[in-house]
C-alpha cells in the first residue's frame, strides 16, 4: 500500500467517522427537544407527579458496631 492509497483510506474513515458523529449528535438534539416539548407540555397541562410511596415500618439507623466488625476485633486479638 502506497502513501497515496493509505491517505484516500483515511480520509474514508474520517469522513464515516465523522457522519457518524453528526449523526449521533443530531439524535441526541432531538431527543432532547423532544424531552423539552413533553415537559412544556406537562406544565401547561399542571400534570403533577404521583408522588412514591413512602416506605412502611420504623426507621431503624444504621449499625456502627455490627457483628462482623466485633468478630473482625476478636480475631485480630487473638493474633497479637
Amino acid at each position: 500500500m502506497d502513501f497515496v492509497e493509505f491517505a484516500e483510506q483515511y480520509k474514508r474513515r474520517t469522513a464515516k467517522r465523522m457522519l457518524d458523529f453528526e449523526a449521533a449528535v443530531a439524535e441526541a438534539h432531538r431527543k432532547m427537544e423532544q424531552a423539552g416539548r413533553q415537559q412544556a407540555m406537562a406544565r401547561e397541562l399542571n400534570l403533577r407527579q404521583i408522588p412514591a410511596n413512602p416506605p412502611k415500618g420504623t426507621y431503624r439507623p444504621v449499625r456502627r458496631n455490627g457483628r462482623v466488625q466485633g468478630v473482625l476485633r476478636r480475631d485480630g486479638e487473638h493474633e497479637t
